[in-house]
């Protein structure tokens, strides 16, 4: 016999033997993963306080408080204690949330789209939101919460409950950055905040973090910010918590919440261990 025809044969034995691994009788095909997302909530790496109007910080602008944001009875706020916030996806699929407008719509709900391995997807109520008549933006509201708590020096609360709370209207999703290792870039500016279908029906909006990228809010965004007017100096916890009332679905909740310690002193604020604006 040939050579060729050897190896001929030996390739059809191979083919068969593989066709009849692959249909073999009462193997199961594998079981479709859920792609969940998973939300980090990361340090923030920029902090002023800023009274009623800017002023400059060794070359820096102290962005001040906002005419627009109003707390409590006052018409404005006085003294605003301004951060970031900084929303990491460390999951294996995107956090995709879907807004709608129209005439059917009984209430602005937004619906959170989780994706599985082959390509389909279930949808779930994720909450609501809120569209900013000035910007046309639609805002996921609940998405994340600031809290100011007291506490020593070494970083030990003191009460049962914070002393202050931030009051941010709501979030447009998007990818701003890389985080670690990042995927594709799919909710981009400006089509991640401003509506991406309208007709006479009403509007549509797909917003989001997808897999390995940041959505990043920095302090000078209006309402990014806990209003301290009263505050003595001294040490605190500043609080960031993503998703607080748990509506969205993803991997695990234990990496939402992320604590700083900082310390105010007159119209200075430092990030302890970090900056050094304060007097020792």
């Amino acid at each position: 016999m040939r050579v060729k025809d050897i190896q001929l044969r030996r390739g059809c034995l191979a083919a068969g033997l593989l066709l009849a691994v692959s249909a073999a009788p009462g193997e199961a095909a594998p079981k479709p993963r859920t792609l969940l997302p998973n939300l980090v909530a990361l340090r923030s790496a920029a902090l002023y306080l800023g009274g009623a109007t800017p002023v400059s910080d060794s070359g820096d602008t102290v962005f001040p408080c906002q005419a627009s944001e109003v707390v409590h009875d006052s018409p404005t706020p006085v003294r605003c204690l301004r951060f970031e916030t900084r929303a990491a996806n460390a999951g294996t699929g995107p956090l995709e949330l879907h807004h709608r407008v129209d005439r059917l719509a009984s209430d602005a709900q937004v619906s959170q789209r989780v994706y599985s391995s082959n390509g389909r997807y279930r949808d779930s109520d994720a909450g609501g939101f809120v569209l900013d008549p000035t910007h046309g933006h639609f805002h996921y509201e609940d998405f994340a919460v600031a809290n100011l708590w007291r506490s020593n020096a070494q970083g030990r609360r003191l009460d049962r409950r914070p002393l202050r709370a931030g009051r941010k209207a709501g979030f447009c999703l998007m990818d701003v950055y890389p985080y670690r290792t990042a995927g594709p870039r799919k909710y981009a500016d400006p089509n991640a905040c401003y509506p991406t279908s309208a007709s006479e029906a009403g509007v549509a909006q797909v917003s989001g973090i997808s897999p390995g990228w940041v959505d990043h809010y920095d302090a000078s965004v209006p309402h990014q910010y806990i209003e301290i007017s009263g505050v003595p100096d001294g040490y605190y916890l500043l609080q960031i918590v993503l998703d607080p009332l748990g509506r969205l679905r993803e991997q695990t909740k234990a990496d939402n919440t992320v604590w700083q310690r900082i310390r105010l002193c007159g119209d200075e604020v430092d990030l302890v261990g970090f900056t050094t604006r304060c007097a020792s």
